[in-house]
């Protein structure tokens, strides 16, 4: 159907209709935006670091029928806490066996004082995972697996050694669908992981937040936000955004059951009234040391580029995740060294001789 056959004057007229139903909401947003506080900041001293796991299309090593993923826990004081070479073609169980394996992932259980099983609904089930999983590749866990190595290497960082006042910044909220969560919430492994974090506050006095690029909150507020000025200011601020507003921001029940041991709030952590808004998560029990946390993270966010106000730590730990073009060369290299050293030598140059041509390809594939 072309426009030549559309009546506009009837499109207007259901448009009106439509937009008079819909600016209702609007105006009932804005009402409930008036009553936020908002909270100026000033900057505070302290050390910051962010741990960041690389994400998983950016390091792989192809060359078919080969397929190896690296993963990798970096942070941003350039401390490697993992890294894993994976070969693709594994059975699913390679990934409990790394729980038994790895120091770090060891240790999570440990702390967390759960086994495998009762870790996660939806890594590969104990024992080789269930039927139905045994049909699925390896790859279709990894983010989770990933996530969750994530969560480890931060949980280890908040028991670590620290000298003066420390702040953890993770990359995403403090809310995760990958730990175990339903029935006694207390004693899953998601209240688990919280407690651990709580514990270590105690006992270690490290702060920890959690700093997202987006949320539904956000956007189901962004309208209302802009048009009543609310962070409009000339000076870093936030506000707190109450619980039963969150829940309207999602429409699905499902969506808003993650758990979460933090606090919402929409942060500016820039002095132009237009700087970029981040959702941040505080902790619960650190909500009465809410604002020092705040000024700790804006105290590290003055130096980024290119999203001014976004926090440094988490910038230099994405730098830092990402095998470079020269690094992945290396690695590539001793993968296919090693694969040449299976075979004979003529065998093993008509290996190196494939990788080349391959390579060589994919440059001149960039290239045009």
């Amino acid at each position: 159907m072309g426009l030549e056959s559309v009546d506009f004057s009837k499109l207007r007229e259901a448009v009106q209709i439509a937009v008079k139903a819909e600016a209702l909401n609007v105006d009932k947003i804005r009402q409930k935006v008036q009553d936020f506080e908002v909270i100026p900041l000033e900057p505070r001293q302290c050390h910051s670091v962010a741990p960041v796991a690389m994400d998983g299309g950016e390091n792989q090593i192809s060359f078919d029928p080969v397929h190896i993923e690296i993963l990798r826990v970096v942070d941003s004081n350039d401390n490697d806490h993992l890294l894993e070479i994976i070969p693709l073609s594994e059975s699913i169980d390679y990934i409990e066996r790394r729980f038994n394996e790895v120091p770090i992932l060891k240790r999570l259980l440990e702390r967390l004082g759960v086994n495998y099983e009762k870790l996660s609904y939806f890594l590969p089930a104990a024992g080789g995972g269930t039927p139905k999983q045994r049909g699925r590749d390896l790859r279709s866990f990894l983010q989770v697996y990933r996530d969750i190595a994530e969560w480890a290497v931060l949980l280890d960082m908040a028991w670590g050694d620290t000298t003066g006042k420390t702040l953890l910044i993770r990359d995403g909220l403090l809310r995760t669908i990958y730990f175990r969560g339903s029935g006694d919430l207390e004693k899953s492994a998601f209240g688990r992981l919280r407690e651990s974090f709580r514990q270590s506050y105690e006992e270690k006095g490290t702060f920890l937040v959690g700093v997202a690029k987006k949320s539904k909150v956000l956007n189901y507020l962004s309208l209302a936000l802009t048009l009543e000025g609310t962070l409009k200011k000339s000076y870093p601020c936030f506000i707190e955004i109450p619980e039963e507003i969150e829940k309207e921001a999602y429409t699905f029940e499902r969506d808003w059951m993650v758990p979460s041991f933090g606090k919402l709030h929409l942060v500016k952590l820039n002095p132009d009234p237009g700087g970029y808004i981040y959702p941040v998560e505080v902790p619960g029990w650190l909500m009465g040391r809410r604002k020092e946390v705040l000024e700790c993270l804006l105290g590290c966010s003055d130096r980024s580029f290119p999203i001014p106000g976004y926090p440094y730590p988490l910038v230099k730990a994405h730098e830092n995740a990402v095998l470079q073009d020269l690094e992945m060369s290396v690695i590539t290299d001793i993968v296919v060294d090693e694969f040449a050293n299976r075979f004979d030598k003529k065998d093993g140059d008509r290996l190196w001789s494939y990788v080349t041509i391959g390579r060589g390809l994919y440059l001149r594939r960039m290239k045009q």
